[in-house]
C-alpha cells in the first residue's frame, strides 16, 4: 500500500521487496565471509595487514576465476558475469 507522509509517497511494497533483497544479499555475504575465514585466514598466519589483504585478494580471484560453483552448474562467477572462458581449475 502507499502512504503519504509530508508530501512524499511511500510505496511500502517496494520497500519490503528491497528489504527482502538486502536479506538475501546479507546471507550471501555471510557465506562468502565464512568461506574466506575457513579457507584462507585460518590456514595462513599473517604478520602484517598487507599480507592478509594479499591473501584475501588471491582467494577472491580464485573464487571468481577458477573455482567452479555448484549453484552455477559448475561454472565460475566470472564466466557467468563477464562471459569469459574459465581459467584452469584450482587444485
Amino acid at each position: 500500500f502507499d502512504e503519504i507522509a509530508g508530501g512524499v509517497v511511500i510505496r511500502w511494497g517496494s520497500i519490503e521487496r528491497d528489504l527482502a533483497l538486502l536479506d538475501i544479499d546479507n546471507v550471501f555475504v555471510k557465506r562468502l565471509w565464512k568461506s574466506i575465514k575457513y579457507e584462507e585466514i585460518y590456514l595462513h598466519a599473517c604478520d602484517r595487514i598487507s599480507q592478509a589483504r594479499a591473501g584475501i585478494a588471491r582467494y577472491l580471484a580464485s573464487y571468481n576465476n577458477r573455482r567452479p560453483h555448484q549453484s552455477l552448474d559448475g561454472r565460475t562467477p566470472d564466466t557467468i558475469c563477464l562471459n569469459y572462458p574459465p581459467l584452469a581449475a584450482a587444485a
